[in-house]
């Protein structure tokens, strides 16, 4: 009589092949995730560019953190990137989101990211913008 199953080797094989699959999967993954997550950090800085620029008209810019309240239109993930802005004479201001210490954003290639008041961004990461 024959018997059918799966034999302990097949099922070790198949193991291994899911995780060699999941060793060279996950790293793309998560590199797309941060991408994603980057680019609505872009999204939030254009859109705190906005609200800067009108504090600049009124004349009541000051160096601040910046949360929703500041920004409602926003998606702002602290557990990613906090956003902060510091007033610059030449630029007018600097507006900056750096990475949450301990997030998930943490070995993103790019780092923290900059825009000026003049639209310009960090040069040092221009591939990022």
């Amino acid at each position: 009589m024959k018997q059918k199953g799966v034999t302990l080797i097949e099922l070790m094989i198949v193991v291994a092949v899911i995780g060699v699959l999941s060793a060279i999967v996950y790293p793309s993954y998560k590199g797309h995730v941060q991408k994603s997550h980057r680019a609505q950090a872009k999204t939030n800085l254009t859109m705190m560019q906005f609200w800067a620029e009108e504090k600049v008209r009124a004349k009541s810019l000051t160096d601040t953190t910046i949360t929703s309240t500041e920004c409602p239109s926003c998606n702002i993930d602290t557990n990613r990137y906090t956003y902060s802005i510091v007033s610059h004479a030449t630029f007018t201001y600097v507006i900056t989101a750096s990475i949450a210490a301990g997030g998930p954003q943490v070995g993103d290639d790019c780092g923290n990211l900059i825009l000026k008041g003049n639209g310009a961004t960090d040069a040092d990461e221009s591939n990022c913008w």
